[in-house]
Protein backbone atom coordinates (compact mmCIF):
# COMPACT_ATOMS: atom_id res chain seq x y z
CA UNK A 1 0.00 0.00 0.00
CA UNK A 2 1.80 3.39 -0.91
CA UNK A 3 0.83 7.07 -0.60
CA UNK A 4 -0.82 8.89 -3.15
CA UNK A 5 -1.33 12.87 -3.60
CA UNK A 6 -3.66 14.88 -4.57
CA UNK A 7 -3.45 18.90 -6.44
CA UNK A 8 -6.99 20.34 -6.05
CA UNK A 9 -8.90 17.36 -7.80
CA UNK A 10 -6.49 15.98 -9.98
CA UNK A 11 -4.60 12.96 -8.31
CA UNK A 12 -1.29 12.24 -8.47
CA UNK A 13 1.49 9.09 -7.83
CA UNK A 14 4.76 10.23 -8.71
CA UNK A 15 5.02 14.27 -8.44
CA UNK A 16 3.39 17.32 -9.70
CA UNK A 17 5.57 20.37 -10.01
CA UNK A 18 5.77 23.87 -11.28
CA UNK A 19 8.10 26.29 -13.04
CA UNK A 20 10.56 25.09 -15.47
CA UNK A 21 9.30 21.40 -15.45
CA UNK A 22 6.38 22.08 -15.84
CA UNK A 23 7.24 24.16 -19.05
CA UNK A 24 9.19 21.11 -20.46
CA UNK A 25 5.92 19.00 -19.78
CA UNK A 26 3.81 21.32 -21.84
CA UNK A 27 6.35 21.52 -24.32
CA UNK A 28 6.54 18.00 -24.77
CA UNK A 29 2.70 17.60 -24.86
CA UNK A 30 3.00 19.89 -28.01
CA UNK A 31 5.84 18.16 -29.48
CA UNK A 32 5.56 15.65 -32.73
CA UNK A 33 8.60 12.99 -31.30
CA UNK A 34 9.20 11.66 -27.69
CA UNK A 35 11.70 10.40 -25.79
CA UNK A 36 15.00 11.21 -23.94
CA UNK A 37 16.24 12.62 -27.09
CA UNK A 38 13.42 15.49 -27.33
CA UNK A 39 13.22 15.72 -23.76
CA UNK A 40 16.98 16.82 -23.36
CA UNK A 41 16.49 18.77 -26.51
CA UNK A 42 14.11 20.60 -25.19
CA UNK A 43 15.56 21.35 -21.81
CA UNK A 44 18.82 22.87 -23.58
CA UNK A 45 16.71 24.75 -25.60
CA UNK A 46 13.93 26.17 -23.27
CA UNK A 47 17.02 26.95 -19.98
CA UNK A 48 18.14 30.10 -21.32
CA UNK A 49 14.52 31.14 -22.10
CA UNK A 50 12.99 30.50 -18.70
CA UNK A 51 12.34 32.78 -15.61
CA UNK A 52 12.67 32.05 -11.83
CA UNK A 53 9.22 32.21 -10.36
CA UNK A 54 7.98 33.43 -7.29
CA UNK A 55 5.74 31.41 -5.01
CA UNK A 56 3.38 32.06 -1.70
CA UNK A 57 3.27 28.80 -0.41
CA UNK A 58 1.54 27.66 3.04
CA UNK A 59 3.51 24.08 4.22
CA UNK A 60 1.30 22.40 6.73
CA UNK A 61 -0.01 26.09 8.07
CA UNK A 62 3.66 28.38 7.98
CA UNK A 63 3.64 30.82 4.83
CA UNK A 64 6.74 31.03 3.01
CA UNK A 65 7.63 32.32 0.00
CA UNK A 66 10.29 31.17 -2.33
CA UNK A 67 12.10 32.38 -5.58
CA UNK A 68 12.71 29.07 -7.64
CA UNK A 69 13.53 28.12 -10.97
CA UNK A 70 11.37 24.84 -10.57
CA UNK A 71 9.23 23.94 -7.16
CA UNK A 72 8.17 19.68 -6.95
CA UNK A 73 6.06 18.06 -4.46
CA UNK A 74 7.06 14.85 -4.41
CA UNK A 75 5.47 11.36 -3.35
CA UNK A 76 8.62 9.83 -5.46
CA UNK A 77 12.16 10.42 -5.76
CA UNK A 78 12.85 10.59 -9.20
CA UNK A 79 11.65 12.12 -12.92
CA UNK A 80 12.43 9.22 -14.26
CA UNK A 81 15.85 8.52 -16.22
CA UNK A 82 17.73 8.25 -12.63
CA UNK A 83 16.69 11.73 -12.11
CA UNK A 84 16.53 12.43 -8.27
CA UNK A 85 14.81 15.48 -7.55
CA UNK A 86 13.43 14.58 -4.25
CA UNK A 87 16.23 11.15 -3.16
CA UNK A 88 14.87 10.53 0.38
CA UNK A 89 11.22 10.60 -0.82
CA UNK A 90 8.95 7.74 0.33
CA UNK A 91 6.41 6.61 -1.09
CA UNK A 92 5.10 5.48 2.36
CA UNK A 93 6.10 7.76 5.04
CA UNK A 94 2.54 10.39 4.51
CA UNK A 95 4.78 13.43 3.38
CA UNK A 96 5.07 15.22 0.32
CA UNK A 97 8.71 16.50 -0.18
CA UNK A 98 8.36 19.73 -1.36
CA UNK A 99 12.18 20.52 -3.27
CA UNK A 100 12.55 24.01 -4.70
CA UNK A 101 15.47 24.26 -7.02
CA UNK A 102 16.89 28.03 -6.74
CA UNK A 103 17.72 29.89 -10.00
CA UNK A 104 21.57 29.10 -10.65
CA UNK A 105 23.97 29.74 -12.85
CA UNK A 106 24.95 28.39 -15.92
CA UNK A 107 28.12 27.11 -14.98
CA UNK A 108 26.37 25.24 -11.75
CA UNK A 109 24.02 23.31 -14.24
CA UNK A 110 25.92 20.49 -14.80
CA UNK A 111 26.72 20.12 -10.60
CA UNK A 112 22.88 20.34 -10.36
CA UNK A 113 22.40 17.66 -12.84
CA UNK A 114 24.96 14.98 -11.67
CA UNK A 115 23.92 15.72 -8.01
CA UNK A 116 20.36 14.71 -9.26
CA UNK A 117 21.64 11.72 -10.73
CA UNK A 118 23.72 10.75 -8.05
CA UNK A 119 21.09 11.31 -5.23
CA UNK A 120 22.79 14.25 -4.04
CA UNK A 121 20.87 16.99 -4.73
CA UNK A 122 19.92 18.16 -1.49
CA UNK A 123 23.15 19.16 -0.79
CA UNK A 124 23.60 21.54 -3.61
CA UNK A 125 23.37 25.36 -2.07
CA UNK A 126 20.49 25.77 -4.58
CA UNK A 127 17.93 23.48 -3.18
CA UNK A 128 15.96 23.82 -0.76
CA UNK A 129 13.87 20.82 0.75
CA UNK A 130 10.95 20.78 3.06
CA UNK A 131 8.41 17.62 4.30
CA UNK A 132 4.89 18.49 4.38
CA UNK A 133 1.23 16.93 4.81
CA UNK A 134 -0.64 19.69 2.93
CA UNK A 135 0.95 22.63 0.68
CA UNK A 136 -1.48 25.69 -0.57
CA UNK A 137 0.08 27.89 -3.22
CA UNK A 138 -1.62 31.23 -3.56
CA UNK A 139 0.14 32.60 -6.54
CA UNK A 140 0.07 29.64 -8.74
CA UNK A 141 1.40 29.42 -12.16
CA UNK A 142 -1.42 27.93 -15.06
CA UNK A 143 0.84 25.26 -16.17
CA UNK A 144 1.34 22.35 -13.78
CA UNK A 145 3.35 19.39 -14.31
CA UNK A 146 1.20 16.23 -12.92
CA UNK A 147 2.95 12.88 -12.89
CA UNK A 148 4.68 14.08 -16.09
CA UNK A 149 1.22 15.79 -17.68
CA UNK A 150 1.41 19.38 -18.65
CA UNK A 151 -2.30 20.36 -16.48
CA UNK A 152 -3.78 23.81 -16.87
CA UNK A 153 -5.32 25.20 -13.89
CA UNK A 154 -6.96 28.86 -12.70
CA UNK A 155 -7.54 28.79 -8.97
CA UNK A 156 -5.30 28.39 -5.90
CA UNK A 157 -3.83 25.34 -5.89
CA UNK A 158 -3.72 22.87 -2.90
CA UNK A 159 -1.64 19.44 -2.51
CA UNK A 160 -2.22 17.05 -0.26
CA UNK A 161 -0.68 14.10 0.71
CA UNK A 162 -3.22 10.66 0.46
CA UNK A 163 -1.69 8.11 2.89
CA UNK A 164 -1.65 4.32 2.11
CA UNK A 165 -3.94 5.36 -0.80
CA UNK A 166 -3.43 2.71 -3.19
CA UNK A 167 -2.36 -0.74 -2.92
CA UNK A 168 -0.11 -2.07 -5.76
CA UNK A 169 0.13 -5.20 -6.31
CA UNK A 170 3.40 -7.12 -7.73
CA UNK A 171 3.80 -9.10 -10.50
CA UNK A 172 4.47 -13.01 -10.11
CA UNK A 173 8.05 -12.58 -9.57
CA UNK A 174 8.35 -10.57 -6.58
CA UNK A 175 9.03 -6.38 -6.99
CA UNK A 176 10.40 -5.01 -9.92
Amino acid sequence: TIDTGTLNEHPFVMLTGMGFDAEIAYKMSISPTRGLKTYAKLVLREWSKFKPINLDLVIDGKSVNENGFMFSFANASQFGNNFYIAPTASMQDGYIDVSVLKPFPLTAALSIALRMVSKRIGQSKYMDQFKAKEIEIKSPQRIVNVDGEAVQLNDTVKIQIQPQSLTVIAPSGGLY
